[in-house]
């Protein structure tokens, strides 16, 4: 281990819960430690003109410890965001969600069952469970629910396969003293074929605010048009887009910071559970590509 002293070390400590316990029996590893593996042999199949990221050198699965390379940089929320960094990162995750993904190896390797368990739409109805669990307020979970089965149907499952990150923080991306972005961190990442716009609204966010850049969002849409000559774009509902991750985003909060008052629980009880409040809302973003509204 001398040798790998400079290396990043990242260590699975999540609880040995009865299905992830059950996982680790039949592949050696808890789920979120495989999908990680298996998302880092995705990125090392591919070819990334701006995307940086970790190289996996390995995979300690009696002590749960991944060993990446070492990389010399800090993360980005430390850096000024500016203009020229905000065209790096996008061009980074839009390459990072076009990867060239063999969804038959991912078949073999039984990842989907665990990525079914970190899609969007899955952990939003996990986190609206344990809401209605702690507030009691069952009207309210009832007309989220409606909400959020009406976005399902209104946002069409695309034929592409999109690799999103699914915890796209700051914390999670790195820059070097040349400028290279790095995107780190991939235990949560997904195949996704409805949520596309998941990483660039999350990132968009601040920690805990509501407060989303829409310049860095037009901009992410202007290159993702460029990228994919608008096919996507074409078939995305923008506003269900937006206002399912936000649902997503708010009950997360509210449930980790087990807090029924705060500007997350406003949000949700009087924007996004309102129709009419909500395209208001979203109108005064001005968002550019909307074409699948």
């Amino acid at each position: 281990m001398d040798s790998k002293k400079n290396n990043f070390i990242k260590q699975d400590r999540k609880p040995n819960k009865l299905i992830n316990n059950m996982f680790r029996k039949i592949f050696g590893a808890g789920m979120s430690f495989y999908n990680e593996i298996v998302i880092n042999e995705i990125l090392n199949e591919n070819n990334y003109d701006f995307l940086s990221h970790p190289r996996l050198i390995e995979a300690n699965f009696e002590d749960n410890k991944l060993i990446f390379n070492e990389i010399k940089g800090v993360n980005l929320k430390k850096e000024k965001f500016d203009r020229f960094k905000q065209k790096k990162l996008i061009k980074s995750l839009i390459e990072l969600q076009f990867s060239d993904v063999n969804m038959e190896k991912l078949k073999r390797k039984l990842i989907l069952f665990v990525q079914k368990r970190q899609n969007p739409m899955f952990r939003t109805l996990k986190n609206l469970l344990k809401f209605t669990l702690r507030s009691k307020e069952l009207l309210l979970s009832l007309k989220l629910l409606i909400i959020l089965f009406s976005l399902t149907l209104k946002q069409k499952r695309l034929k592409d396969t999109i690799l999103i990150h699914n915890d796209l923080a700051y914390n999670n991306i790195m820059i070097n003293e040349h400028d290279h972005i790095y995107i780190i961190d991939y235990e949560n990442a997904v195949i996704e074929r409805k949520w596309i716009l998941h990483d660039i609204i999350w990132i968009s966010l601040k920690k805990y605010g509501l407060n989303l850049d829409g310049k860095f969002i037009n901009q992410y849409l202007h290159y993702l048009g460029n990228f994919c000559e608008n096919k996507i774009l074409s078939k995305l509902n923008i506003k269900a887009q937006f206002r399912m991750i936000l649902i997503k985003r708010s009950l997360r909060t509210i449930v980790k910071k087990k807090d029924l008052e705060d500007e997350h629980y406003q949000f949700l009880v009087n924007i996004l559970s309102n129709n009419d409040k909500f395209t208001q809302w979203f109108n005064k973003l001005d968002i550019k590509a909307n074409e699948g509204v």
